[in-house]
């Protein structure tokens, strides 16, 4: 909502600067439940996959939209994919700290690059009219198959993060020991995006 009020970029930019800020604030927590909260806030902030999405639909020509989306994937999953190996060898070398440290700089190069290379053709005052014109209704835009793909979604989600907070545990178990459990986690976590990596451009084209 706040992207078609106030533009596609700047939704953009929000969430890249607030993880920016956020993530390495998780690295100072004195316990559970701050890093709890912590972990909240920068998720509820930091959502960038969305307006990345919306930010190429409106500024993509119609017949490339799946193209490109699938280009977004691609590079979402290869991000993965390298943010698991990259921050599993960061925390086996110099620890936590550093790993946190080393994601919310990235957040950041993120948010300079969309700032200064990115463009949004949005107008402010356009939207406004536009919203006060339309005579559309949320039932309007909650079709049988919007609503079907939204709880297909939202099963994707739940399937996915399942397994995700149990990962490490589970390959500490198998190596038998707490030493290198970081390196392997991210190396079983990359193999994981590897179909993703390679879906998202053949899919998408």
């Amino acid at each position: 909502m706040l992207a078609d009020r106030f533009g596609r970029k700047l939704m953009l930019l929000r969430a890249s600067y607030a993880a920016a800020i956020f993530y390495p604030l998780l690295a100072f927590a004195p316990n559970f439940w701050v890093l709890a909260a912590i972990r909240f806030v920068c998720s509820f902030f930091s959502g960038t996959v969305n307006p990345a999405q919306t930010l190429l639909i409106v500024t993509t020509p119609k017949e490339k939209h799946g193209f490109v989306l699938g280009v977004l994937s691609t590079g979402t999953s290869s991000g993965n994919m390298l943010g698991y190996l990259l921050g599993a060898e960061i925390v086996e070398r110099f620890g936590y700290t550093e790993a946190f440290m080393t994601c919310g700089a990235i957040y950041f190069a993120s948010g300079l690059l969309v700032q200064f290379f990115a463009r949004d053709n949005f107008n402010v005052k356009l939207a406004k009219k536009q919203r006060t014109q339309s005579q559309f209704k949320f039932k309007d835009v909650a079709t049988p198959a919007v609503v079907w793909i939204l709880m297909l979604f939202l099963c994707f989600g739940v399937a996915n993060r399942l397994l995700q907070p149990n990962m490490a545990l589970l390959v500490e178990k198998v190596i038998g020991g707490i030493k290198g459990a970081a390196r392997y986690t991210g190396i079983v976590s990359a193999a994981a995006s590897i179909g993703g990596f390679l879906a998202g451009l053949i899919m998408g084209w």
